[in-house]
């Protein structure tokens, strides 16, 4: 059989490389410095992005995302101009007491006076004395076409409105998703500085904390979620396909095994198409109500709780599965284990069920960064429950009936 460790060993390496454990807590540096919930803390690192000259080196990546998500979820389109020449200001003076987050400007084209909003509402009479002012700062807006004078709400929770009418608003949900979209190429080209990568995913990281997102968490496991994502699926299609072609050539001189390859959502990604792939012969389908028993291949690509222990690395459970008709299962559980003497098994890597499990009969599983070969490590396993093929013909031909 042709091995299948290099393409298998290579993908468990790149998914590896977007894994993080379950126990390690991350925390981003605003959190660790409990500047978390500061509003200045935010329109810094924004503004910081936002500008293409400062030293995180994306260029003009995060702005044009910005601004096209601005233009295709508010009304205000006049965006237009040179990326290079978009001035960012922070703390723009307006008043005594008022002061414009982030002011963006393409010189007598148009601006875009910037207000955040994370963990306040708008002050009494703040953004309409945005509007009403003649200078922000010591720009005049008579500079700028009446028509390209622009205003945005950038909030957490669309509930939160501003008072003034002249203000489109933003939700910060809307800018992670624009965002979150950079992130793999930034990760994979090698054209991007380290530091600048690092610095960006930080402050992503922040706002999908704060803004509640679906997939708030993640970034205890994943370091990107998208590439997290495209390493799962390559990892799982590898491995399925090795597997159900080393499954066939093991038993092309016995009686044909059906070979299924079952589909299932990666908790969080909505588009996993390989979960576990379920090994049968006809005489083990005893059909409904009586119970069903198969070889499963169950991957366990994430930090997971595995039999008896939290794994944190990506795996591939084997079990000898009895399932469906509750007391028939029951009864062929019993004749199960009065011949079979589980004890055996064990130096060979077996052992009882999780006890969180309904349906495995014997259990163990592959860590696949501990093995040479993963796919040959797991179809290892395979050959010894299909040691039992005599065995499973015969109980789950002899049944009793319902």
């Amino acid at each position: 059989m042709p091995s299948q460790s290099e393409p298998v060993s290579e993908k468990v390496s790149e998914f590896q490389s977007y894994i993080r454990p379950a126990e390690e807590p991350h925390r981003t540096i605003p959190e660790i410095m409990g500047r978390e919930t500061r509003e200045r803390t935010w329109h810094d690192l924004l503004a910081y992005f936002l500008r293409p000259t400062n030293g995180h080196g994306l260029g003009t990546d995060p702005l044009a995302a910005f601004l096209k998500t601005v233009k295709a979820t508010t009304s205000i389109d006049s965006l237009e101009g040179d990326l290079e020449t978009v001035r960012v200001d922070t703390e723009v003076q307006t008043g005594d007491e008022d002061r414009v987050d982030i002011f963006l400007t393409q010189e007598e084209q148009w601006f875009l006076c910037l207000e955040l909003k994370v963990h306040s509402s708008e002050h009494v009479g703040q953004t309409d004395a945005y509007v009403e002012t003649e200078y922000i700062g010591t720009r005049s807006k008579a500079d700028y076409p009446t028509d390209s004078h622009h205003y945005l709400y950038l909030t957490i929770d669309d509930t939160d409105t501003p008072t003034a009418t002249e203000f489109e608003q933003l939700t910060w949900d809307r800018l992670l998703n624009a965002w979150e979209t950079l992130l793999p190429e930034y990760m994979d080209s090698g054209r991007y500085p380290n530091r600048g990568v690092a610095q960006f995913a930080e402050f992503l990281a922040l706002v999908r904390t704060e803004v509640g997102d679906p997939l708030e968490g993640l970034e205890t496991y994943y370091t990107d979620v998208q590439a997290a994502k495209r390493a799962h699926e390559e990892l799982a299609r590898a491995l399925a396909d090795g597997l159900k072609t080393g499954v066939r050539q093991l038993s092309s001189e016995r009686q044909a095994l059906r070979i299924r390859t079952k589909s299932g959502r990666f908790p969080q990604f909505t588009e996993g198409k390989y979960n576990r792939i379920e090994i049968d012969k006809p005489p083990w389908q005893a059909g409904r109500p009586k119970p069903t028993v198969c070889i499963e291949l169950n991957f366990h690509l994430r930090p997971h709780l595995g039999p008896g222990e939290v794994q944190h690395r990506p795996s591939v459970a084997v079990n000898l599965d009895i399932r469906g008709g509750s007391n028939l299962k029951q009864d062929l559980r019993s004749a199960f284990n009065n011949r079979v003497d589980k004890s055996e098994y064990r130096p060979m890597g077996f052992g009882e069920p999780h006890t969180n499990t309904k349906w495995h009969f014997l259990t163990t599983e592959v860590v696949l960064d501990e093995v040479d070969d993963p796919t040959e490590a797991v179809l290892e396993k395979f050959k010894i429950l299909y040691g039992f093929e005599t065995e499973i013909d015969e109980i789950a031909t002899t049944v009793p009936e319902p």
